[in-house]
């Protein structure tokens, strides 16, 4: 498990690192250097896990990274709708139920930082995005999107689930 300094807000390994909150239950943003780092692709996603996975894989990051190499890009840059770790999305309804914050208090300046920074952003929040209404929220505040196709009730799909020949679509809340 990686150990956060309470001292700072960024903890880096080699080529790629996040941005938490002082006391670890939030993860502000996570990025990766894929390439030279010269153009920047934002992923926008549902929650971040707790990140105790060191030496396992992270599918989801994974794909995320596959398709930003594939799109030629240099640097991914992941933020998400609620920056609560947890490691899955019942464990975040049931904090949201009990009072947590689950969206935090830096997230969307972090969204918008990153967006703006970013060369093409892409929504990939999946189904649960319309929690807390939070999926629309943020595309109407940070967008416009990508996407890599939408949900039957119209969030847009996580990468996961997406086969790599589907290509970035505009996001259309």
């Amino acid at each position: 498990m990686t150990q956060l300094d309470p001292r700072a807000d960024t903890v880096t390994w080699g080529e790629y690192g996040g941005s938490y909150s002082a006391d670890g239950r939030y993860r502000w943003s996570y990025e990766h250097a894929i390439g030279d780092g010269s153009t920047t692709i934002c992923w926008v996603g549902l929650h971040p896990a707790t990140g105790d996975s060191a030496g396992r894989r992270r599918p989801t990051l994974q794909r995320m990274v596959d398709r930003s190499l594939d799109l030629g890009f240099g640097r991914v840059v992941l933020v998400n709708l609620f920056s609560w770790r947890c490691d899955d999305f019942t464990a975040l309804a049931a904090a949201a139920a009990s009072g947590e914050d689950v969206v935090g208090a830096e997230t969307d300046e972090r969204i918008a930082g990153a967006v703006e920074r970013s060369d093409r952003a892409v929504a990939a929040w999946g189904g649960k995005g319309d929690f807390l209404d939070r999926g629309r929220l943020v595309a109407e505040r940070f967008g416009p999107f990508e996407c890599l196709g939408t949900t039957v009730s119209g969030q847009p799909r996580q990468p996961l689930y997406v086969p790599a020949a589907v290509e970035l679509i505009p996001y259309l809340p």
